[in-house]
């Protein structure tokens, strides 16, 4: 379980495991999109060397990517074949590049901060495969505490819940972020195109 505490922020960025380009051919737990689904059980968390999310959209489409950089509040992630994904601290997707399926939050502003809910948030989604350009809003609100299935356990985590509505294709759907109390992402569901299915990021850290 994700230690929480307030120095957690700092240890966090000093002392968490990026990946060093070179080694990512010999990295064999990294698969690409299409494969089957794979169990994040407690020991293949301890068999890998760095921090990695667990990428999911629907039941068909997974990946594992790796943590190459922190620049600020964004976390730059890296898959073995290339695709590469952008997340907030948070755990909020807002880029993601690969052979199949891409998409780019554009916010009109800052990125509104969990800390700040109840406030409409506006923001732009550039999507490819299938291809679109729109708007929506949405507003954040803290949900409390929930317990979530992790690393083969029960663990209490902070839930925000999103209700967003797509202002040029008349579509009303929810996200819901999950993070430990230092503000770290640990599971985000969230949806962008009534066409694709529910994209699925849950995120195992080393330090």
């Amino acid at each position: 379980m994700i230690k929480k505490n307030s120095i957690l922020i700092t240890l966090f960025l000093s002392s968490c495991a990026f990946i060093d380009y070179t080694a990512l051919p010999s990295i064999t737990k990294s698969i690409v999109f299409g494969a089957e689904d794979i169990n994040v059980t407690q020991e293949f968390y301890q068999g890998q060397k760095y921090s990695f999310v667990k990428v999911k959209i629907g039941r068909h489409s997974i990946a594992i990517f790796v943590l190459s950089r922190i620049d600020g509040d964004k976390f730059h992630w890296i898959a073995s074949n290339g695709s590469r994904l952008t997340t907030l601290r948070d755990g909020r997707p807002i880029q993601l590049t690969s052979s199949s399926y891409n998409f780019q939050i554009i916010p009109v502003g800052d990125y509104i901060n969990f800390s700040s809910p109840q406030m409409p948030y506006e923001y732009f989604i550039s999507l490819e495969g299938p291809k679109a350009y729109f708007n929506q809003t949405s507003i954040l609100s803290v949900e409390g505490r929930s317990e979530i299935d992790y690393l083969n356990e029960k663990i209490l985590v902070n839930l925000v819940r999103e209700e967003v509505q797509s202002l040029s294709m008349k579509w009303n759907y929810e996200n819901r972020f999950y993070t430990n109390n230092s503000g770290l992402g640990i599971r985000s569901e969230l949806y962008f195109n009534p066409l694709v299915e529910k994209l699925e990021l849950n995120f195992y850290y080393k330090f």
